[in-house]
């Protein structure tokens, strides 16, 4: 399978499908994977160049004893792009805290010189403060959630509509099992980094190249209020809500809907 280092010397997986042009980036969320694109790597990759990778610190990925931050997170995609894609021109993909990433890379005019397109699926745009993430992070401190599986079950359970579980049983646990290969120190550093820095609601109105925003309608992690401001505040940007009782991991809950908003949307840019 594909790796490659960083400049500092962390080496990084990556999936890579497909040919077509433009090439599409996706960045996962906080403490998955390229896992969570098991549904849209197949089908993206029949029209486009597809690299999916696991983030410093997630799933195949090194997990060297460091600080995790959102901007050594976007330095990262910026790394990866130099090395896999250095001349064309791209869209980037971010879910969850991926589309924290993402923002944070679009709003920094050093890199994103070589954005195509952007699309934000089930994420926000501020985090500073905010009294839920406090909280959990000081219960994930404190070991207030059990073990790194059990706190991870439960955090999970919030992450899909109950009537997806429902009907897909036994998928949690797959889910879980990938979601802890991502070790505590990750966990709880990324963390620190939303709580103690991410807020971009002030660059929003900077970002100047087509925008989608992506949301399930009963997303139980990440407000669709977030979605509905972004949509109102990012000048060239449209948003799709996907539904009845779609939750926080819109691609995997709706594939069929999310990859034709996707697709869609890119085939505009051409």
């Amino acid at each position: 399978m594909p790796n490659l280092n960083l400049k500092d010397g962390t080496r990084i997986f990556y999936k890579e499908e497909g040919k077509g042009a433009p090439p599409v980036l996706l960045v996962h969320g906080w403490t998955m994977n390229s896992y969570v694109w098991q549904k849209t790597i197949p089908y993206l990759s029949k029209y486009f160049r597809t690299i999916a990778p696991d983030l410093k610190g997630h799933g195949a990925s090194d997990k060297p004893q460091a600080r995790y931050t959102l901007k050594e997170y976007a330095e990262e995609v910026d790394q990866l792009v130099d090395k896999l894609l250095p001349k064309d021109k791209f869209v980037l993909v971010g879910h969850s805290m991926g589309g924290f990433i993402s923002l944070t890379y679009a709003t920094d005019q050093k890199l994103s010189k070589r954005l195509k397109g952007l699309i934000l699926v089930d994420t926000g745009y501020n985090l500073k403060g905010n009294p839920g993430m406090k909280g959990l992070l000081d219960a994930l401190r404190k070991g207030l959630l059990g073990s790194r599986k059990t706190a991870a079950e439960t955090i999970n359970q919030t992450g899909f509509h109950t009537k997806f579980i429902k009907e897909h049983k036994g998928f949690l646990r797959e889910f879980t099992e990938e979601t802890i290969k991502c070790p505590e120190h990750v966990v709880i550093s990324a963390l620190e980094s939303w709580v103690q820095d991410y807020d971009v609601t002030d660059k929003l109105g900077q970002i100047d190249i087509p925008v989608l925003i992506i949301t399930g309608d009963a997303d139980g992690q990440m407000d669709p209020k977030n979605s509905q401001y972004m949509k109102e505040h990012i000048k060239n940007s449209q948003l799709v809500v996907l539904k009845p009782q779609i939750g926080h991991h819109t691609m995997l809950e709706a594939p069929d809907d999310f990859n034709r908003a996707v697709k869609g949307f890119i085939d505009k840019l051409k």
